[in-house]
């Protein structure tokens, strides 16, 4: 099963990462899959921004690999782009970070960490479109956590 939507503006990517950061409960995990400038990490900005975390706060974490967000819940942001191999993530605790209670986890390029990735998550493709700014955003649910939640922004 699939949900796709089109943002037509970095706003509007931003304001559905916000709605579904509203509606997040730990413990859970956002995958993120899409190309350079496809629109992941303003998505997280919102999302962020819907867990109450300061939005000036969120950057790419791409030369640190994670970066954790003191909200309404704890947020941990990944970024897997520079990851080489996926046994580099046994020593950053990846799995138990995914696996906190209190914690929701946003992970970007999450297709080179994919093997690790929990069942219960939501997968959420960008690709872009003919138009600079539009982008269609594509959800995955995998679950009946993450398929409730977005029955919810939809």
């Amino acid at each position: 099963m699939e949900f796709r939507m089109l943002s037509r503006s970095a706003a509007e990517t931003e304001a559905i990462g916000e709605t579904l950061g509203k509606l997040v409960v730990p413990p859970f995990v956002v995958a993120l899959f899409g190309d350079l400038g496809s629109g992941k990490t303003t998505f997280v900005r919102g999302f962020a921004k819907g867990l109450g975390v300061p939005i000036e706060a969120v950057r790419s974490p791409s030369f640190t690999l994670v970066n954790q967000y003191e909200g309404r819940v704890k947020l941990y942001h990944i970024d897997l782009y520079r990851l080489d191999d996926i046994s580099e993530l046994i020593p950053l605790g990846f799995t138990d970070i995914m696996s906190e209670e209190d914690a929701v986890c946003v992970i970007e390029w999450a297709e080179r960490g994919y093997l690790v990735l929990p069942d219960e998550r939501l997968d959420i493709y960008f690709d872009h479109t003919d138009s600079e700014n539009e982008r269609w955003i594509t959800f995955h649910p995998q679950g009946e956590t993450a398929k409730a939640m977005i029955e919810a922004i939809l």
